[in-house]
């Protein structure tokens, strides 16, 4: 049986992030065919990078996982790094915001985009890789395991571009043994020549969407056009009778991280302006971790975290599903919602959601609130149009996200490579 090893930043059942649910993903489809290792660290928490889980080899739902110590947490000087070298770009000409929390508002003025990447075209390779080094999660002890074992693997694929433990675990793996699953999207990081240099050097590269290859062709000017294969969604079947009612309708909903980088706070001011201009008895509701704090109003309803088969439920009965973020390169999430024949309304600025919107007919797009007040109330307004493009969106995912699609492409693509 040919051995596979998953390399990713962090990993565990109830680990949550896009890239790590892919992977934890990817593991379980293939697991049947192939043996397969995951190379990761010892982190929960993406913010700190703090060692949570212990040190060594577990098997956990029959993927053998190796766990390394971090050498250091995430500190303020990453932080003034991430300014110095990369942000403070954005932050010229009579900025309109001063929090550098705020940086993703400015991202997408183009003046302000193209100043930031010519900018970073000049840093150093030392810089970059002092700013990536501290970016973390950095753990010599990996970097040791995938440079002494790798010759018991026949293929390392690593899961996002975006962390040391591909950038720097990428140089301990011949080059023909390297599969890149990017999980790239339009954001500053992706524009450092030390990620374009990178993902040049990788044999084989998997992409989740036609939008995010685009993105690479576009950043990264890749010669290699790679594979899109994406990523299954399923529909959650509860196995017993939900603990607790879905909220009352009529609600929209966000399912995911609740941070300034999701667009959350934007979603927080452009809904309750909404709701102050158009009196009713809609409310927002929001689950998952919160980076940023929830306004305290009565129109928003956060539930935290809440068990798949829950989340599911308030999807189904959502009026609307609402994604604010910018930054996506598959959103896993939004599938999920037109799986449970939920249209959508997106953040204009990912190509990634609209590119979902418009191929599977199942949603909208804004860009200002002005945008978002009016297709929020169109779709409000009319049930006829929101079921017809819930149907949309549930029949775009059975013909293109089932495991019955996905699988077979994705051994494939192994299966040539190795």
């Amino acid at each position: 049986m040919q051995r596979l090893c998953f390399v990713v930043q962090r990993y565990g059942k109830d680990v949550l992030g896009g890239s790590e649910q892919l992977t934890r993903c990817y593991a379980q489809l293939l697991k049947r065919d192939y043996e397969i290792h995951v190379a990761t660290t010892c982190a929960a928490d993406h913010a700190t990078w703090r060692n949570h889980f212990p040190e060594g080899i577990t098997n956990e739902e029959d993927i053998i996982v190796h766990r390394f110590p971090n050498d250091f947490e995430r500190t303020e000087h990453f932080h003034k790094l991430h300014y110095e070298l990369i942000l403070r770009h954005l932050f010229v000409q009579d900025s309109p915001v001063t929090s550098v929390g705020e940086w993703h508002r400015l991202w997408t003025e183009p003046m302000r985009k193209q100043l930031l990447i010519r900018a970073v075209e000049n840093l150093s390779q030392a810089d970059q890789e002092e700013f990536e080094r501290h970016q973390g999660p950095y753990s010599s002890a990996f970097l040791h395991f995938l440079e002494r074992e790798h010759k018991n693997y026949d293929a390392v694929v690593f899961f996002t571009y975006l962390y040391p433990t591909t950038y720097f675990g990428s140089f301990k793996v011949p080059s023909h043994k390297r599969i890149l699953v990017p999980t790239l999207h339009d954001e500053p990081c992706a524009y450092l020549p030390i990620f374009r240099e990178m993902a040049e050097s990788f044999a084989r590269l998997i992409f989740l969407s036609p939008g995010e290859r685009s993105y690479a062709k576009k950043i990264w000017k890749l010669s290699a056009p790679g594979t899109i294969i994406g990523m299954p969604v399923e529909a959650v079947s509860p196995k017993t009778a939900l603990t607790k009612p879905c909220p009352s309708p009529p609600y929209v909903v966000y399912c995911g991280r609740i941070d300034e980088q999701k667009g959350s706070h934007t979603l927080f001011e452009y809904f309750l302006r909404y709701k102050e201009n158009n009196p009713s008895d809609l409310k927002l509701v929001l689950t998952g971790h919160a980076d940023e704090p929830v306004p305290v109003h009565s129109d928003i309803v956060y539930l935290g975290y809440v068990e798949e088969a829950y989340k599911s439920a308030i999807l189904k009965q959502a009026a609307i599903f609402i994604h604010p973020s910018p930054f996506e390169s598959f959103s896993i999430v939004l599938l999920e919602a037109f799986l449970n024949g939920t249209p959508a309304l997106v953040n204009a600025n990912s190509l990634i959601l609209t590119e979902h919107c418009r191929t599977a007919n199942a949603g909208l797009w804004y860009e200002t609130y002005e945008e978002f007040a009016e297709c929020l109330s169109l779709l409000i307004s009319d049930p006829k149009v929101r079921n017809t493009l819930g149907e949309n969106g549930r029949q775009y995912v059975q013909q293109n996200y089932s495991t019955e699609v996905i699988l077979p492409n994705l051994k494939k693509v192994l299966d040539e490579y190795m």
